[in-house]
């Protein structure tokens, strides 16, 4: 695998922005640590000599993003190179991953949908009663992730890696919003990959007991609204259950293909 530089830093992103949507984490973290940082790597195939990539893998703590304008990219060479890796996520186009992962062992696909929102509907209703959450919220944010079965990777990452992953996603190119019943953490909502033109929506959940009232839709729309206000063009998200998506598409988002991320297939045993 050859390693990219800050001088490819230009290749790298007229490379990714055919796809903006499915590559907006890999904008955001070009955007906000660049190529010469500890944060971040990038590669591509031994083959490539300049021109077009055969293969875009961004790795950001050990997150991995993988893109490809080809589906015939070489599979082996990217598959045996991340065998090496201590991965904790992998994620990608869902067409994209699942020729990599008929090259690896142990590791199953999470599909989701991936959506896009260029400004608000009518119909949605942004939180008024919502609050930006700071380091000190972390721990509160932590727990409450906990308890939705959808975020399986908190399950698979130590309380210390947990919260430092969401002091890092709100200090550097994310921010959360929350709401509150009394003391109660019980509904959030984030972003991450803020860059130039977009972000991704992510960490949307409720607290069992705490659902029903709107707070995830009410958060989402406010996200929205702030980062629009912003100058922002659009933002994304992906769920992988119809009835988010019967919520997301009330709010203004449609869908445009399937986005997967990765897990262990031990894990999802457990």
């Amino acid at each position: 695998m050859k390693k990219l530089t800050g001088g490819n830093y230009r290749e790298a992103m007229d490379y990714i922005l055919k796809e903006p949507e499915f590559n907006l984490f890999i904008i955001g973290d070009l955007e906000n640590y660049g190529l010469d940082g500890p944060d971040v790597s990038a590669y591509t195939s031994d083959s490539w000599h300049g021109g077009m990539f055969p293969f875009f893998l961004l790795d950001y703590r050990k997150n991995y993003v993988f893109y490809s304008h080809d589906e015939k990219f070489p599979a082996e060479e990217a598959a045996e190179f991340l065998s090496g890796c201590s991965m904790k996520n992998l994620s990608g186009k869902k067409e994209l991953i699942e020729r990599l992962l008929s090259h690896l062992k142990g590791l199953e696909i999470v599909p989701n949908y991936l959506a896009r929102l260029d400004s608000l509907s009518s119909e949605a209703r942004p939180a008024s009663n919502a609050r930006k959450l700071g380091e000190k919220d972390i721990p509160s944010i932590c727990n409450l992730l906990y308890q939705i079965d959808e975020f399986f990777t908190i399950k698979e990452k130590t309380p210390e890696e947990n919260q430092e992953d969401i002091r890092s996603s709100i200090t550097n190119g994310g921010r959360m919003y929350g709401i509150f019943e009394g003391d109660i953490l019980v509904s959030v909502a984030g972003t991450a990959a803020e860059n130039s033109m977009s972000a991704m929506v992510v960490s949307v959940g409720t607290l069992p007991g705490y659902r029903e009232k709107g707070y995830a839709s009410a958060l989402v729309a406010r996200l929205c609204k702030d980062c629009l206000e912003e100058g922002m063009k659009f933002l994304c998200l992906f769920y992988n259950n119809p009835e988010a998506g019967h919520i997301y598409r009330k709010l203004g988002f449609s869908e445009l293909g399937q986005y997967a991320m990765v897990r262990s297939i031990h894990a999802n045993a457990s």
